[in-house]
């Protein structure tokens, strides 16, 4: 309970005030913590979770037809399904506000391959590609989503790269398995 309490503090603390309504706090605030419960029963009842499965669980409704998946069976160790749910989760929202899935004909395109070559240890090669969603115009700074991403990752040893093209964010995820 202590670990749960922990985890529920923290993302309620770099949950940023800045710039948001308090609904817009609050629905930001339970959009993450629904997101990291989910994520924390999938690793209490696993010692591993499908990679397609922790995806479709974080992007959740919104994605319905219009999340596009396409690669092999990938087992997560549970320790990196919280992070992993996380980092989907501030894409799906990022792409809610202002990419893909702000527009009837937005769609999410998301490959993965396991990467043996590269490393010592193989990898998890993940691209998420937004289509047919309004221009994309790079942030005038780097939101919490961003820092999210970006250190939750470095946390599990990978990376991510985000590409702001100006028909539709990718972002390119690799994490050690």
């Amino acid at each position: 309970m202590n670990n749960l309490f922990a985890v529920v503090r923290s993302v309620a603390m770099q949950t940023s005030v800045e710039d948001r309504t308090a609904a817009e706090y609050r629905e930001t605030l339970l959009g993450r913590l629904a997101t990291t419960f989910r994520a924390q029963e999938i690793a209490a009842t696993n010692d591993a979770a499908d990679f397609e499965d922790i995806l479709r669980l974080a992007v959740g409704e919104l994605g319905g037809t219009r999340l596009l998946c396409e690669g092999p069976a990938i087992e997560l160790e549970s320790p990196k399904v919280l992070s992993v749910s996380l980092i989907f989760h501030e894409l799906t929202t990022n792409a809610a506000k202002y990419g893909a899935f702000s527009t009837p004909e937005g769609q999410v395109h998301v490959t993965w391959t396991l990467d043996t070559a590269s490393r010592d240890r193989p990898y998890l090669s993940c691209e998420w590609r937004e289509e047919n969603g309004p221009p994309v115009k790079l942030p005038e700074r780097k939101g919490y989503g961003t820092k999210l991403m970006k250190g939750t990752s470095a946390q599990l040893g990978g990376e991510v790269e985000l590409i702001y093209a100006p028909g539709g964010l990718t972002a390119v995820l690799k994490i050690p398995v």
